[in-house]
């Protein structure tokens, strides 16, 4: 092989490896430009899940009943959007939480209320931490006994 077919294949194969690594780079920076937006959907959807859990089913001594009301569905309705976007253990967590919360609410059991509510505390903790992790830190060592509030008091 002459010394121009060669200069020729090294030119074709710098363009390639060129225009390879420049598709892989965007590829790369496309998908973190995505989590990155993913997780800020997250952390948004996450607080507003808490601040409408904060009025909807913790105790807030000035809400109304009207803000109680409107705030538990408001949390409702985040909870459809996180489908989108929480992690499975996020999914998971809300949905054990909401189902033991409306076990303590139709509960007319009053010797079974204090173990329903402590079980509905104990879960909305493990919620929260579950989108900590989500969203921070996946191998954190903060644990639900952590977890401590002045107005942690399901209503």
């Amino acid at each position: 092989m002459n010394d121009s077919k060669k200069m020729i294949f090294t030119i074709i194969g710098s363009i390639i490896i060129s225009f390879l690594t420049a598709k892989i780079t965007t590829n790369y920076n496309l998908k973190k430009d995505l989590k990155l937006k993913n997780n800020e959907k997250k952390i948004i959807r996450y607080e507003n899940m808490i601040k409408y859990l904060r009025i909807g089913f913790m105790i807030k001594n000035d809400a109304t009943r009207e803000e109680v009301v409107n705030n538990r569905n408001m949390f409702y309705e985040e909870t459809y959007f996180a489908w989108l976007c929480a992690s499975d253990d996020v999914v998971i967590s809300i949905r054990n939480f909401i189902d033991k919360i409306n076990e303590y609410y139709f509960n007319k059991n009053q010797e079974k209320s204090q173990q329903l509510f402590n079980e509905a505390e104990r879960l909305f903790k493990i919620m929260i931490l579950n989108m900590r992790r989500d969203v921070y830190n996946k191998s954190t060592e903060v644990q639900e006994s952590d977890w401590r509030s002045c107005d942690v008091s399901i209503r």
